[in-house]
């Protein structure tokens, strides 16, 4: 029973990720997933103003996925 369950909390991460390669904006976590890195070296790259992103409501993060592969 056990394994069972491993095996569909597998899936269910896997279902969910896949969703990042299909979404256009992403929140911060999934732009950290995305571009596999960490979440203090994103910040740095978006305080220094490497990465485009965007703060519509000035507190959380995100970013367009077509931006992030160019």
């Amino acid at each position: 029973m056990d394994e069972i369950i491993e095996r569909l909390d597998n899936l269910q991460r896997l279902i969910e990720s896949q969703g990042i390669y299909t979404k256009e904006v992403l929140n911060f976590n999934e732009a950290c997933q995305y571009l596999e890195l960490s979440q203090s070296h994103l910040y740095k790259l978006t305080s220094a103003g490497s990465i485009p992103h965007y703060k519509p409501n000035g507190k959380k993060l995100y970013f367009k996925r077509s931006e992030l592969e160019s």
